[in-house]
């Protein structure tokens, strides 16, 4: 769904049912990372700039969607922690999980990696809304990690008030130009995977050599 479309589609809705369109978007991108629950946030942005939409509607649907999206992703994360420990009581969820080979030597290799994650998660979490096509795993380790759901949360919730804060900035700057909106947050995207390729590349590195030295 290109911005154009979703401004189109946006725009001719009752506010009441723009709102809640905004919230489940913000939700689903949180399940199904491939959904476009980014550029359905920028036209709300966009409308809460050209159409009057209710600024402070926009921000509670959508940082209400983000949380709930999270809280699920992270619940998940814990569930697959579970089907990990022998000393939890198992689920009908994690006794499923356990019957396959596959997923228990995943689970090993994300639990390791989790519970790293879970020393720094807290940046991640913050910076989880700028982050696209990965911000559901950080959850999902965060769940698996131990970290505090209230933390999760809290720090979740200042993501989502950055990245919309972001958003409304830059159709107050660039007004109606879908455009040049669509360009920019295009162009947002780019870097930012450019920046997880990095990080990605520069811990596969660090493993790599740790690897090494270990077995010298």
């Amino acid at each position: 769904m290109s911005l154009i479309e979703a401004v189109s589609l946006l725009a001719g809705a009752n506010p009441g049912v723009t709102l809640l369109v905004l919230a489940l978007a913000s939700l689903v991108e949180y399940i199904v990372p491939p959904f476009p629950g980014d550029t359905v946030t920028v036209a709300g942005a966009v409308l809460v700039v050209t159409s009057g939409l209710s600024l402070p509607g926009m921000f509670i649907a959508t940082l209400a969607g983000s949380l709930a999206g999270a809280a699920i992703d992270f619940r998940v994360g814990v569930l697959l922690a579970r089907s990990n420990d022998i000393d939890a009581p198992p689920t009908r969820f994690a006794s499923r999980l356990a019957r396959s080979s596959l997923v228990r030597q995943a689970l090993d290799g994300a639990e390791r990696s989790s519970r790293a994650f879970a020393r720094w998660g807290e940046v991640a979490i913050v910076l989880n809304r700028f982050l696209p096509g990965i911000r559901a795993f950080l959850f999902v380790a965060a769940g698996m990690g131990g970290m505090r759901f209230g933390r999760v949360m809290f720090f979740a919730g200042i993501s989502a008030l950055l990245w919309n804060a972001l958003l409304v900035a830059a159709g107050v700057a660039l007004g109606a130009n879908l455009d040049r909106i669509q360009s920019a947050f295009q162009a947002f995207g780019l870097v930012a995977w450019i920046v997880v390729g990095l990080v990605v590349a520069a811990l596969l590195v660090r493993w790599v050599i740790r690897r090494r030295r270990a077995g010298r």
